[in-house]
């Protein structure tokens, strides 16, 4: 992940930097152009003014436009740079794992309710649709309490199966045990789920604890 971001990085820096470089090329040329459009002695007459005139509204427009072109790649730069920085920043799972990418939408959902201290089970299946064999793993970010966004790790998740592998075409049932902590705080609690093989679909886990 770390050799992609920073090939990313330098691509992108390249690009702005070699772009930037033709921009300030165009404009010089362009300038020593109008001097000398502006400077010949020999237009005396209107239809040399016209001329000039027109090469000065084109040459300024042209200019403008570049400058404006240069800003725009300077933006773009600067916002796909920071989001590499984003999809490289592990907050969303513990230990280094990869980001689940939390600005995305969650492929499903699955729901629970239950009181603090109790425990709840739920069920999914996976399909691989893929031409070739799939090792999965699954791995669980902490419970968030939407209200505060507070964190949670008395919540005690468990997978059945954790990991497994699917032929194409297959489906694996997979059971989700989920219990809490007596001293819970009511409130809807999120987690994101990611199936290692399966990157960078994510789905979200949501526990609501009366």
């Amino acid at each position: 992940m770390s050799e992609t971001n920073t090939s990313l990085k330098k691509d992108l820096e390249e690009l702005v930097n070699k772009t930037i470089e033709a921009n300030q090329l165009f404009i010089k040329e362009s300038g020593n152009l109008f001097q000398q459009v502006a400077g010949d002695k020999g237009g005396k007459t209107a239809t040399s003014f016209i001329q000039r005139d027109f090469f000065f509204k084109a040459i300024n427009a042209y200019v403008s436009l570049n400058i404006q072109h240069v800003k725009n790649m300077i933006d773009l730069g600067i916002s796909l740079t920071k989001s590499v920085a984003r999809s490289s920043d592990n907050d969303g799972f513990p230990d280094g794992r990869e980001d689940y990418r939390p600005e995305a939408e969650p492929a499903f959902v699955l729901q629970g309710k239950s009181k603090a201290g109790e425990a709840i089970q739920l069920q999914f299946v996976i399909d691989n649709s893929k031409q070739t064999d799939v090792t999965c793993e699954l791995i669980n970010s902490p419970f968030i309490l939407q209200d505060g966004l507070i964190e949670n790790n008395t919540f005690k998740t468990s997978f059945t199966p954790q990991s497994f592998s699917l032929m194409p075409d297959a489906s694996q049932s997979v059971v989700i045990d989920i219990s809490s902590s007596k001293n819970t705080a009511p409130g809807l609690y999120i987690s994101n789920v990611q199936v290692k093989g399966f990157e960078p679909a994510f789905f979200s886990i949501q526990v609501t604890i009366h």
